[in-house]
């Protein structure tokens, strides 16, 4: 798809864990009349198509399109967390709507969750702004949103086209996990007791969360909590004064010699070098 060429208007948008009951009608599907981005970010439900039945989990994202047959139920004890965005596209030349087969397909797994959960809300915050506001505070927050939205629509263009499109649903969900809590031990590796406390969260045997962790990270969850305590390590070297003793005691070492031959054995410098530099 040329995007240069296209032009994008946003529309109603919404941000909810549906009530116990809800569904989706597909007389809902029947009125569509504009694009309608769905983003699972909680819960599990399914979703019938014109040609199939979609599993619903965090991180399906659903690109609803006029003459679409979309209705869907939620797991009663597990109700469904829906970001949901309407917008339009027309392409500049012939004022029509790009071709369906342009498009990426309806149904596309967008494994950073918490990243697409956040643009949504902020495109739907700027709308919002755009719309209460008025003079260059009003244009700035709708071209603003429109730029994140198209950003957001080329990534699920990306996504389509990448080798994880294809897995069954027990292997997004899998990976809708392992990503999740990937993010969670580099954003904070402090708190990670040990790889077992994180297994029997996400309610795997060690040896289970182990395999699949490597199989979706490409590095086992040793390593990847070791270069994240590390990573941050390096952060607090540059940016405070604490000595390496208390940066090393704040990451759960507790024998800062073993910290400083793992920090060199990751970065290749000591954690000395790294502040000196």
């Amino acid at each position: 798809m040329d995007w240069d060429q296209l032009s994008l208007t946003l529309d109603r948008s919404n941000h909810v864990r549906c009530e116990v009951g809800w569904d989706l009608p597909r007389a809902f599907s029947e009125n569509l009349d504009d694009y309608d981005l769905w983003f699972i970010w909680a819960g599990q439900g399914i979703m019938h198509l014109r040609d199939r039945q979609i599993q619903l989990h965090p991180g399906i994202c659903v690109w609803m399109r006029p003459g679409g047959i979309y209705d869907a139920q939620q797991d009663i004890t597990n109700r469904l967390g829906v970001s949901a965005q309407h917008f339009d596209l027309m392409d500049k030349r012939t004022l029509k709507r790009p071709r369906d087969g342009d498009l990426p397909p309806e149904i596309v797994y967008m494994p950073d969750i918490p990243a697409v959960t956040s643009t949504m809300r902020t495109i739907a915050r700027l709308r919002q702004a755009s719309e209460s506001t008025t003079g260059d505070t009003a244009l700035q927050a709708a071209n603003t949103a429109r730029t994140m939205m198209q950003a957001l629509l080329m990534e699920v263009h990306y996504q389509a086209n990448t080798p994880s499109t294809n897995l069954s649903p027990t292997d997004h969900m899998h990976r809708s996990v392992i990503t999740q809590m990937a993010a969670d031990m580099t954003a904070s590796p402090q708190d990670v007791s040990s790889i077992e406390a994180l297994a029997d969260l996400a309610g795997y045997s060690p040896a289970h969360f182990s395999r699949v962790f490597k199989q979706v990270m490409g590095v086992s969850p040793q390593r990847h909590l070791m270069e994240a305590r590390i990573g941050r390590a390096k952060d607090l070297l540059l940016e405070t004064d604490w000595s390496i003793t208390r940066i090393a005691d704040v990451l759960g070492y507790n024998d800062v010699y073993f910290f400083s031959r793992q920090f060199k054995h990751v970065t290749g410098q000591t954690p000395s070098a790294i502040r000196r530099s």
